[in-house]
């Protein structure tokens, strides 16, 4: 098995820009998606409990999660954990606390004429800023861990496939099991567009680019483009943000 660990923390854009991660929600997603193409585990938690979060936040991972269990599932959802060189230890003004010490476990380890404030590189503590309570995230931790049993247990994988022909897609779905397998058959100009947020989260704008550019004779415009993604966003095989798409299907045939 081979193994990749990113850090990614987050299916949220504006929780990953409090954790300052320099990266987006869709971007992490991408990441997911073709790791789970080829065989790489990516080993990662879901952080919660950060100052700054909001309600919309987690609405919007548990949505997400709901359209991307066809990919490889997060160990956890975990309370985000005070770590020493971290900005949450040191920048004060930002990350606030009532208090800090190190995590009660060292106690156990250490001797007791061991400075632990010396050495500790976890730490306990309560946060003074606002910071959502637990029962916000009942919903995203139930959701991880159904994703993770549903992935690693007896049954069948949920997938998201797709399959290119000379001028159409046909995308083969079994990520809703109350609903049963599902196939949707993207024709023409629509599976070009498809195609063309497959690899990496797109722009409109820069998909139309690229379509110009891989098909002379192809003029897409950034409003068609837009709207056809916006359909495939309500299919639940593409997903937006931040003005930029990605689509979510994994390409059926293994790598050669």
């Amino acid at each position: 098995m081979k193994i990749l660990w990113p850090g990614i923390e987050s299916l949220s854009t504006h929780l990953l820009k409090l954790m300052r991660k320099g990266v987006t929600k869709l971007q992490n997603i991408n990441l997911l998606k073709w790791c789970t193409y080829y065989g790489i585990d990516v080993p990662c938690f879901l952080l919660r409990g950060l100052p700054g979060e909001q309600l919309e936040d987690y609405a919007d991972i548990v949505a997400t999660v709901r359209l991307i269990s066809h990919l490889r599932p997060p160990i956890d959802s975990v309370r985000l954990r005070m770590e020493r060189f971290s900005p949450y230890y040191y920048d004060k003004e930002l990350f606030p606390t009532k208090w800090q010490r190190p995590a009660a476990e060292y106690g156990y380890i250490y001797p007791s004429h061991v400075n632990l404030d010396d050495i500790a590189f976890f730490l306990d503590y309560e946060s003074a800023a606002d910071v959502l309570p637990e029962a916000t995230h009942e919903e995203m931790n139930g959701l991880v861990r159904d994703w993770r049993a549903s992935w690693y247990g007896d049954g069948p994988r949920a997938s998201l496939t797709y399959r290119r022909t000379d001028s159409d897609i046909v995308v083969s779905d079994t990520r809703f099991a109350r609903v049963g397998p599902r196939s949707y058959t993207l024709l023409g100009p629509v599976a070009d567009i498809y195609d063309a947020f497959s690899s990496a989260p797109r722009t409109p704008a820069q998909a139309c680019a690229a379509l110009s550019s891989d098909c002379p004779g192809l003029r897409p415009d950034a409003e068609s483009v837009e709207a056809a993604c916006d359909d495939l966003c309500d299919a639940g095989l593409m997903i937006a943000d931040g003005g930029k798409y990605l689509s979510l299907a994994i390409p059926a045939d293994p790598e050669l």
